[in-house]
């Protein structure tokens, strides 16, 4: 679970995502992260609410972030997202955080994921689809995705 102290790694996991990585996660233009962003992520309060971090060891470079934020305290849906560091995209880091990450939500109640995606990020559509994702719906070039959790494995 990624905490408080955490967001050094944060920023530099951040800092080393290139400009189209940055719009393809957050839908925008990202320069850097505020502190509110970060109080966002380290603050994770309770079991609808969790991010996840992945390093290299023994130096702890950044690899990636995963987070899911449950929809209702009380129902069955997350919201999630996935961030992996441009090195090392493409070696199976987001497959592994969101497996991870699945595995911690379906601890939690977590039935479904839902992830907005833009159309061009061919990679974290493919991730999601190759586990029966579906388009739910399309809202100008971003596509709501629903990923029922019970299609992915366990790591």
């Amino acid at each position: 679970m990624v905490k408080a102290q955490d967001s050094a790694l944060i920023r530099d996991g951040f800092a080393h995502l290139s400009e189209r990585s940055r719009f393809m996660r957050f839908l925008a233009t990202r320069s850097a992260l505020t502190d509110a962003d970060l109080a966002r992520i380290t603050d994770a309060k309770d079991e609808g609410n969790v991010a996840l971090g992945a390093v290299t060891r023994p130096d702890n470079t950044p690899v990636g972030l995963g987070r899911f934020i449950r929809l209702d305290p009380e129902g069955p849906d997350a919201e999630m997202a996935l961030t992996v560091v441009d090195a090392f995209q493409g070696q199976g880091a987001g497959r592994l955080l969101l497996g991870t990450l699945a595995q911690v939500a379906k601890g939690c109640g977590v039935t479904t994921f839902i992830a907005l995606v833009h159309r061009d990020n061919r990679a974290m559509l493919g991730l999601l689809r190759s586990y029966g994702a579906v388009v739910e719906q399309g809202i100008e070039v971003d596509l709501e995705l629903r990923l029922p959790l019970s299609s992915v494995p366990a790591i």
